[in-house]
């Protein structure tokens, strides 16, 4: 019976074990099926976070990809237009944009600067130095890059040239460059008449007012710029620059300047006038500072081109394709023609001055500042007993020229 009893209780005990053992078994299963359950859940989760994302960054990309376009076709819309532009669109669009007097000033001024520089690139990079009219081009190029922009902007300049040369000394000047009628360097002496006419009306107001300070003097000068000049002022100025047959010259153009304005303004006062008696008036012969300044300019460049004319035309005569340059042939053809030398040997000099890097490409200025700074021993005037002097090589064509006529 004890056996029976340890047996039993002994079974019990095993039974016992085998459900505990079965419980733990099948809590372990169910908590490893929910485990697999989360992890599932998680990777749905994801997947469908993802494939939210990617949807999100495609249609972000999308919309980068439209707005870029758009960007594009706006930094591009100018230069399509200007493929399709045609010649008479251009015009149309260059006349009605203008310059004014100052803004084509100011251009002028920034292109003359630029060149300067540009040209000592061209030296320093064994390049020919290029004429206005090419630099023009090239100057515009730089700041726009389109070629229908370029023309229209080519078009507005020569515009605005032809319109305010008469007006404007600095505007008549840059036109004769680009037409090759005047040497870039004559800009240089422009600027020292400048010079010059403002140092003679300060030392005339210091001479004038000796108890006056510096700064007095020179408020005093730029009122005299905005202002009118008296006559003993501006006689004083062209008698000290010029001859006497010059300055006397001077003096009547600019008192035939302040008839014609007066008589002018006479007539718009007087059209209510006309049936009273005329007044003897006496005529004061002061002139506007600008007025004055720009007839000295325009004097002395109507001079220096009436001085180079016959230089112009042999240039042009050797310049076939008339774009103011001159091949190495073209140049010793020229200097043949001036019938200064007699040799070969003068002529490769030259040449080797005026183009030390062979490029074959010889401006009209170039050749002006040669012929204007090389000299040569010859006779001066008709009387062989005064012996030779050295003059420079266009002033001794010039002159031979000059006496032929």
């Amino acid at each position: 019976m004890k056996q029976t009893r340890e047996q039993c209780s002994m079974e019990e005990k095993s039974e016992k074990e085998l459900k505990c053992i079965q419980t733990k078994v099948s809590k372990k299963n169910t908590s490893g099926i929910f485990a697999k359950a989360s992890i599932n859940k998680r990777s749905e989760c994801l997947s469908l976070n993802t494939s939210a994302r990617y949807q999100s960054t495609q249609s972000q990309s999308r919309k980068n990809l439209q707005a870029q376009k758009i960007v594009y076709e706006n930094n591009h819309s100018d230069e399509s237009r200007d493929k399709k532009m045609t010649s008479s669109q251009i015009s149309s669009r260059s006349k009605q944009r203008s310059l004014t007097l100052n803004q084509l000033i100011d251009l002028i001024n920034d292109i003359y600067t630029q060149k300067k520089k540009f040209d000592i690139k061209c030296i320093e990079g064994r390049q020919p130095k290029q004429t206005m009219e090419q630099y023009l081009y090239t100057y515009l190029n730089q700041h726009y890059g389109l070629k229908g922009i370029i023309i229209e902007w080519t078009t507005v300049i020569l515009n605005s040239i032809k319109k305010y040369s008469s007006e404007d000394n600095d505007v008549a000047l840059f036109g004769k460059m680009l037409q090759n009628e005047c040497e870039e360097q004559f800009r240089d002496v422009q600027l020292q008449i400048k010079e010059s006419i403002d140092e003679i009306i300060t030392d005339r107001l210091k001479r004038k007012y000796r108890l006056k300070t510096e700064a007095e003097i020179t408020k005093m000068f730029k009122e005299k710029q905005k202002g009118y000049l008296d006559e003993a002022t501006w006689l004083e100025v062209t008698q000290k620059m010029y001859n006497e047959e010059n300055a006397r010259l001077l003096e009547a153009k600019i008192k035939e300047g302040i008839l014609s304005v007066s008589q002018v303004n006479k007539n718009k006062e007087n059209k209510k006038l006309l049936r009273m008696p005329v007044k003897k008036t006496t005529i004061d012969f002061n002139i506007s500072f600008k007025e004055f300044r720009k007839i000295i300019l325009d004097f002395q460049l109507k001079s220096h081109e009436k001085y180079i004319k016959k230089f112009i035309e042999a240039f042009r005569m050797h310049d076939t394709d008339l774009n103011g340059i001159l091949s190495e042939d073209e140049f010793k053809n020229l200097v043949t023609s001036m019938k200064l030398f007699n040799s070969n040997n003068e002529t490769q000099n030259l040449l080797l001055i005026v183009d030390p890097f062979f490029t074959q490409q010889i401006s009209f200025s170039d050749c002006m500042n040669l012929f204007s700074n090389q000299h040569i021993n010859a006779f001066i005037g008709k009387d062989p007993l005064a012996g030779k002097q050295k003059i420079t090589i266009l002033e001794k064509f010039l002159s031979e020229n000059s006496t032929n006529e």
